[in-house]
Order: structure tokens, then sequence, then C-alpha cells
């Protein structure tokens, strides 16, 4: 739709949208921050905090226009915020206690943020007594699958009063669920010269005129997936795995495509880049019309929102995308290990070509080839490995008394495991593999790293997600 005929139509579209989406929307600042906190983003946030009291209104009509599902127009209705709505009214009703509401609770955050899970499993030998919960619950399990989440499975453990007692990756989990929801990028809410926001009229109109236009060519996906000390010993490397989804019928890049890949670490209120990288990457091109490339970043120890953008040379069609991260210490010089990494083999690369589409995973010679889904068929061997820091010396000055082991478990049973590897060294990478795949049923598995010091006994383990495939 172009043209003065179209403009006249988008903006017709604005007035309706806006009387019945902000219609009994109440924008008090608490109340209403607290209604979509789970939704709102920090840059959001940050344009919030700065707005004028008459602006608010007109802030909230962007914030649900931006994640309405329509791809050419506001929709009067905006199914997104009425599932919304409906999710958190389905979370009050089924999770309330008597001192805290349901939506807020950690039950009711998943349900909203991630849907009703795939699975539930009730421990009944678990429960508690408590005089908090209104109605009787058991601890239970959720478990989410699918794609959006690393490995394709997320398990999140929750006692009678529906607190999280354990959920590794749920709090990144519902930071993508919301990132994800932003269907129109382009219409970011703005401060004009005055320090007035720009109306979402005015977005609109200037979208139909061509003066911006919507910036999201493919979807993205990053995932940390190696995390070790840096070269200088002070800092942590985090190599990202990227993954471009084609939108549309514009069709995947081809296999000599060319990328440039920005990568900043953010931190504080306001926000400010603390580490960013910039680099021309080439692309690796799958069959389903998605693309894989990868950049990495040195980073203090902490807790960063990592923004990634990605530009397909030659054209116009780019894509944004951001994820927490908690960068761990691995120089404090007491025990620190980082998660498995899990890998397909190496490519024997030799001297390290900057524009490899894995360049990030490159330890010397070597290029480890990891999966984004952590997905791998039952025709592959796994290979594994992880980086083990500050491990104890043992009685009289002797070596570490450190032992590694994996185990692979299936349902939380266990299904197979390496050897016992006695590490020898303060810091050490235990490795396993290849680990033939064809023995192994389809399905979800974990494995584990266990940890075990053999003077004081202590006991350590990580575990990573994955799949196995037909």
């Amino acid at each position: 739709m172009t043209g003065a005929r179209g403009l006249a139509v988008v903006l017709c579209s604005v007035g309706l949208w806006g009387a019945v989406g902000a219609a009994a929307e109440d924008v008090g600042d608490r109340k209403w921050l607290r209604t979509v906190a789970e939704l709102m983003l920090p840059d959001e946030e940050s344009v919030y905090r700065e707005l004028k009291e008459a602006d608010r209104r007109e802030f909230v009509r962007i914030f649900w226009a931006r994640r309405d599902p329509g791809r050419e127009r506001p929709d009067p209705t905006n199914a997104f915020r009425a599932g919304y709505v409906e999710l958190r009214r389905a979370a009050e009703r089924r999770f309330a206690t008597r001192t805290q509401r349901g939506a807020t609770t950690d039950c009711g955050r998943a349900l909203v943020m991630l849907g009703e899970p795939a699975e539930v499993r009730v421990q009944e030998r678990q429960a508690e007594r408590t005089q908090e919960v209104v109605t009787a619950r058991y601890p239970e399990v959720w478990i989410y699958r699918g794609a959006r989440f690393p490995g394709g499975l997320m398990e999140v453990h929750f006692n009678r009063r529906c607190e999280i007692t354990r959920a590794a990756g749920f709090e990144a989990a519902l930071r993508r669920a919301a990132e994800s929801q932003v269907k129109h990028p382009e219409l970011a809410p703005t401060l004009g010269p005055d320090g007035r926001l720009i109306p979402l009229a005015e977005l609109l109109a200037r979208r139909a005129a061509g003066s911006i236009s919507p910036r999201q060519g493919f979807a993205l996906e990053v995932q940390p997936r190696l995390l070790m000390r840096s070269r200088d010993g002070a800092k942590t490397y985090v190599a990202l795995l990227i993954l471009g989804q084609e939108q549309g019928q514009g069709g995947g890049l081809d296999p000599d495509a060319r990328v440039t890949v920005w990568a900043e670490a953010l931190q504080g209120t306001p926000e400010a880049a603390l580490a960013a990288t910039e680099r021309e990457a080439g692309v690796d091109a799958q069959a389903d019309g998605s693309f894989v490339t990868s950049c990495g970043l040195i980073l203090t120890p902490g807790h960063y929102r990592l923004r990634v953008r990605v530009l397909e040379r030659g054209s116009s069609r780019e894509a944004t995308t951001s994820l927490v991260v908690d960068v761990p210490d691995f120089a404090s010089g007491e025990l620190a290990f980082s998660s498995p990494l899990l890998f397909a083999g190496m490519r024997q690369r030799g001297q390290a070509r900057k524009t490899d589409p894995l360049a990030a995973f490159q330890l010397g010679p070597n290029e480890f080839v990891p999966r984004h889904d952590n997905g791998f068929s039952v025709d592959e061997a796994l290979e594994v490995m992880a980086f083990v820091y500050g491990a104890a010396p043992g009685s009289a000055g002797s070596g570490p008394s450190l032992v590694a082991k994996y185990v692979f478990l299936k349902d939380g049973r266990r299904v197979a495991a390496g050897p016992a590897q006695q590490l020898d060294t303060i810091d050490s990478v235990p490795s396993l593999g290849p680990v033939p795949l064809a023995r192994f049923a389809p399905g979800s598995y974990v494995v584990r790293l266990s940890l075990t010091d053999r003077v004081s006994g202590a006991e350590h383990s990580t575990e990573t997600p994955f799949e196995v495939r037909p």
C-alpha cells in the first residue's frame, strides 16, 4: 500500500486502534508497569522513565502496537494484547495466595510469558504443609519443549507456593520470550527534539511514506555456547552462536553471502555499552533457508544484556535481538567451571580466518561445530568438553584431587556414562567422545558433568540438555 491513499487508510486505522487499544487501560506508573513488567524491554523502560505525564497514554498505544501480530497496521482488537490479558487472568485464578497475586508468582510468570507447559509432573511425595496457599497444591515440574529453549528442553521445578526451586535458564527464557513478541521493531518509542514522545500516528505515517521501514528481514536467535577464560587470564571469553531464519518469501541467504555482525554488552541504568565487537562474516546456509554465523566478546564477570545486530551485505535486510547473560568469574582462583559444550566434531582449519562463519569457536587450529538447538541425529557422534579452573591442590602439595565424569540422563535416569577422569592440573579441559548416538533412542537428554574432590568429598555438577533426532 503506497501513496496518499495508502497513507490515509493507515492514519484512519490509527485513530480507531488508539481508541480501542487504550480503552480501560490504567497508565498510572506503578500499576501499569507491574502489569507489563515481564514484557517491557530495557530500551522501552528507559524511554518511559523520561516521559512527560502527557505522553504516557501514547506510550501505551505504541507499546501494544509493536506487539500486534497484524502485518500492515495495528488491529483494533490486537490479538496479542487480548491473549496476554487472558493469560494474566488465568494466572490470577490459578496461582493466587493469601499474600501474593497469582500473576506475580513464579508459576504465573511462567504461564504468562511461556504459555502452558508441554508436560506437568506432580511430585506428591515432596508435599509441604503451608497456610499461605489458597488451594492445595503439590510441588510440580513444568516441562517446556521446542526450539526456543536451549537444547529443545527446559524443566522448571516449583514448590507448593509456586516458587521456583530449580530452573536453569528460566530468567533468560522469559527475556527471550519478551523480545520475540515485538513484531514491529521499527515502531520503537522515540523522543523528538522537543523531548516529547513521537506519536504512534506519526510513526505509522513515516513507515507508510518509506522514511522508516521494518528492519526485521529475518528472525534472529542467539545463544552463548562457549564460555572460557580469556587469554590474559583476567576476563571471560563468550562465543555466541547466531541463527538467522528467513521471514516471508524472500528466500534464504546464498552460501556465499556475507553479513556484518555487531554485538555489544550493556549494563547499568541507563544502559551503557561496556564492550563491543564488529566483524564481517560468512554464513553456513542451511537447507531450510536459515543460516548460522558467530561472534565473540571478552567480558569481565557480571550480568549483561547483549544486543546483537546482523546486516546482510548488499541489501537492506537486517535484524536485531538481545539476550541476558550471566558471565562467570573464571579468574577468581577458586573452583569454577563452564557448562558442557556439545558439538558434532571438529574441523581442522589451520590458520584462523576472520570471515569463517564459526570463527568465534576456533581454538588454535581446531574449529568446533556446535548446533544452535543442540539437536543431533542418531547417525552422528557427539563430543563433549568443558573448562574447569582453580582446582585446589591435594594433600601435601600434590596435584589437584578433582575427578571429572560425564553422565547421560534421560527423564532423570542414567542411560550412559564416560570414564572417570583425574584432573591433574589446576586448570583442565575434561572431554569425552566421540559418542555414537545410534544407541540412543530419539528424545530429550541431559549430559551432566560431575566434579568430585577426593580429599574434601565436595561434589559439584553442571549440565546441558540436548536432543537426539531420528
